[in-house]
């Protein structure tokens, strides 16, 4: 099980030891004004789960997968 996370890390680009830093506050997904919510925890030593929601209205059902306007859930690790 090891051996296949340290191959799917190689594979994904991923550093063992490194961390991402975000480019801002804000995440690229969905229109600007749409609030974003997040929460944290952490699930083991250096490893955090984020999870991000942007937008709070359901999209009118002849809209979907065609808006902007979310929402969108982004589970991080």
């Amino acid at each position: 099980m090891i051996a296949a996370g340290a191959l799917a890390a190689l594979a994904l680009g991923v550093v063992p030891g490194a961390r991402a830093e975000a480019a801002g506050d804000t995440l690229p997904l969905g229109d600007a004004d749409l609030t974003d919510v997040r929460a944290s925890h952490a699930l083991a030593d250096a490893v955090t789960l984020t999870r991000i929601g942007r937008g709070s209205q359901p999209a009118p059902a002849d809209q979907i997968n065609t808006t902007r306007r979310g929402p969108s859930i982004v589970n991080v690790i």
